[in-house]
């Protein structure tokens, strides 16, 4: 059940991080609309914004790439696993330090940004709990066509 739990999150992830991330480079306009809906953002699209949206843009797709590797083999790339709840945590930490500038430059309402919080460390909480832990010297070690033949 715990693997079903982490696939789950992590797909989420993956899809909105390359969902949003192509739709950041692509259209500014659109994520603009996308963030007023899902967020709370009231942002005034000009060229600074969608300058600093292009690369917002590209580290949400390398976000999902990584999201996406971590789906693959949960157990192997546990170490992916550990940096999205880092980054998380992080953005949720930044969301709540910072929610003076949030609200002046954006509009967010408290309420708004603390639901956005909480979904963010509901899914670090999942991985966290979820993630397999390291294989140990008595466990057999996967192998995959990378890995020398053993004699």
């Amino acid at each position: 059940m715990r693997g079903v739990l982490l696939r789950i999150v992590l797909a989420i992830l993956t899809i909105y991080h390359l969902g949003i991330g192509v739709v950041s480079v692509l259209s500014a306009d659109l994520t603009a609309r996308f963030a007023k809906w899902f967020y709370g953002l009231d942002a005034e699209v000009g060229p600074a914004f969608v300058y600093m949206l292009k690369a917002l843009g590209m580290y949400a797709i390398f976000t999902g790439i990584l999201s996406a590797v971590c789906f693959i083999d949960p157990r192997r790339y546990r170490a992916v696993g550990i940096a999205l709840v880092v980054l998380l945590v992080l953005r949720c930490l930044t969301r709540v330090l910072a929610y003076d500038t949030l609200e002046a430059a954006f509009g967010v309402s408290w309420t708004r940004n603390l639901t956005n919080v909480a979904l963010m460390l509901l899914w670090a909480a999942v991985i966290v709990v979820c993630l397999p832990r390291e294989a140990t010297a008595s466990e057999p070690a996967t192998t995959t066509d990378a890995d020398p033949p053993t004699t």
